[in-house]
Formats: C-alpha cells, structure tokens, sequence
C-alpha cells in the first residue's frame, strides 16, 4: 500500500506531510469559529501534544494573511503582526480544499502553457529542418511567424487562467499579480512587434524592436513571477519537492539570462573597441553561447515536466474538491 500511494502523487516525501499536523487542529478550529466559541475550547486533551503546558501553539504554523510564525500563540488569539485570528490561519490551507472552480481555471492553465512550451522546441526543429534549403526560406518565415504568434496567444490564455484570483483568499498574492499583468503584456506586445518586423520600413522596423525589447522584459518578469507563485501553490499541496524543483528552474533561468546578457556586452564591446580579431569573436560566441543554448533547452524542458507536474497536482486536488463539495451538499441535505 506505500508504493501505491508513492506512485499516486510523486511528490510525497518522508517529510512532505507539511500540513498534516495541522488538520485535527484546523477542523477544531473551524467547528469552534463556526460555533461562535473561541478555538483554545476546542482543544481536546487528544490535541494536547500540538500545544504547550500553557496551552499555546507547540508547531511551525504561518499566518495565512502575513506568513508570520504562530508557534508560542494562543489559537484563540491574533496574530502579533497582522492581527488576523489565529484560529484562521489553523484552518487547512491545502488545496483540496479549494474552491474547484478555481482549481479547474489552474488544471487548465498548465494544458496552455504546456503547448506554449513545446511552440519552442518545434521552432527550433523547423529552423534546422529548412536551414540548408534557402528556397525555402519564404516558406520558414511563414511558420514561423504563424508558430510565434499562436505561441504567446496560447501563454497569454495559460498565465491568465493560472493567476485566476481565488475566491475568499486570505490574502491577494502579489507574485500573482505581478505575473497576471506582465505576463499577458509582454506575450501581448510580441504579436503586433512580429507583425511590424515585416515591414520594410526602416522607422517601423526601428519601432519594433523597441516594442519586442518591452515585451521580452515584461515576459520574463511575469515568467518569474509565475514560478514564484507556482511554489507557493505548491507548499499547499503540500510537496516540498515540487517547491524546490521550482527554485532550481527559476534561479536556473535568471542566471542563464544573466550570463546571455553579459555575453552579448562584452561581444559588442569587442566589436566597438576592435580588441580581438574576427577569429577571436567567433571563438567567444562558441564559449559563450553554445553552453548558453543547452542550458536554454535543459530548462525549458525541466519547465515543461515541471508544469506537467502541476497538472497532476491540480487535477487530483480538484477531484478532492469536488468530493469535499458533493460530501458538504449532501451534509446540508440530510440536515434539512
């Protein structure tokens, strides 16, 4: 039965249980707060091993509203920097327990975002496919254009249903914010920049690489953005391995983009100053930027699979939600 459950949700450590012991607690508390009677009354001499002599919280336990740490805190008391009921935050916060509207805009986001995702590698593959055929270079240009175009349209739809506002959240995140806005900006931008890149007009060519220039820097700030509310998503599940992995890409990413911008100073600063000599360059762009090119594909891969792993997440606690929410109908109905 353990290798069943392993296999079930990939992401279940030995020390993955982060919230479970937390749900006794939190559904004391719910049926306390519910009742109109402070949480610590709630607490059964079965719970007493979760608080200390004097009755405060004996565990790691964040504020839902400012991620202060509640141990040492009366349940029935507030949170000393915020001021949000303690009994709130012993609430469970996974997201099985969601709203499954909410959850279903999330299980659909990773299918866009995912397709997004592969756009690149099928980019890359028709590029070498047609690079040796210059007759056909018309023939390239219109798919890839068409490819890019569909490419931030389907990132656009994906980033927008993952930063869906959740219903009655304790508090707005603000890395959700931020990738809901420039994330559909940047990709946004991309298409009417692509569109003016075909005409020959130098003034608009000009125009669009300033608009293409905003829109990668929009991109990339909601990219990280997403991934860092992605790994707040995945403490809810609860997976700390899925958090970590989700650390590894980001930072992956940020430094890769760092070293690629570098390269690209120092190289034009080799052809403005005239320090190296045309073999010297190209021996710079091979160092530089053909490590640079793997680790683009290794992460872009590793974030594809990470999404694909998100999904799964997503999914099984949307079908979690929608029991927990047969079961509450089903409650209400037999109790009237």
């Amino acid at each position: 039965m353990a290798s069943g459950d392993q296999a079930h949700d990939g992401y279940n450590d030995k020390d993955e249980n982060l919230d479970d012991p937390l749900d006794e607690l939190g559904a004391l508390a719910d049926a306390a707060v519910d009742a109109g009677q402070p949480a610590g009354q709630a607490i059964t001499q079965r719970q007493l091993h979760r608080l200390d002599a004097d009755g405060r919280i004996d565990i790691d336990l964040s504020c839902v509203q400012c991620e202060y740490n509640l141990r040492g805190q009366l349940p029935e008391g507030s949170c000393p920097e915020c001021g949000l009921a303690v009994a709130e935050s012993m609430r469970s916060d996974r997201l099985s327990q969601a709203d499954p509207r909410w959850l279903s805009s999330l299980r659909k986001s990773t299918t866009w975002l995912i397709l997004g995702g592969f756009s690149y590698i099928l980019m890359g593959c028709l590029n070498g496919s047609f690079r040796n055929s210059p007759s056909d270079a018309d023939l390239l240009a219109i798919l890839m254009l068409g490819i890019n175009v569909l490419q931030n349209l389907s990132f656009c739809v994906g980033y927008w249903l993952l930063t869906d506002p959740e219903p009655n959240a304790y508090r707005n995140s603000t890395a959700r914010q931020l990738a809901r806005w420039t994330s559909v900006t940047g990709h946004g931008l991309a298409i009417p920049a692509l569109l003016l890149m075909l005409v020959n007009a130098n003034t608009l060519v000009a125009v669009a690489g300033l608009v293409y220039l905003a829109s990668f820097t929009a991109t990339f700030i909601g990219f990280c953005a997403a991934l860092v509310y992605l790994r707040q998503l995945a403490r809810r599940v609860p997976s700390r391995s899925l958090a970590r992995q989700t650390t590894t890409v980001l930072w992956g990413w940020i430094i890769t983009l760092a070293t690629m911008v570098l390269g690209f100073v120092l190289l034009i600063f080799t052809n403005i100053t005239g320090s190296q000599s045309p073999v010297s360059t190209i021996s710079l762009i091979g160092m530089v930027f053909c490590p640079l090119a793997i680790a683009i594909l290794v992460f872009l891969i590793w974030w594809i699979v990470l999404i694909s792993h998100y999904s799964k997440c997503f999914e099984q606690a949307l079908k979690a939600a929608r029991r927990n929410a047969r079961s509450a109908h089903q409650a209400d109905e037999d109790f009237i």
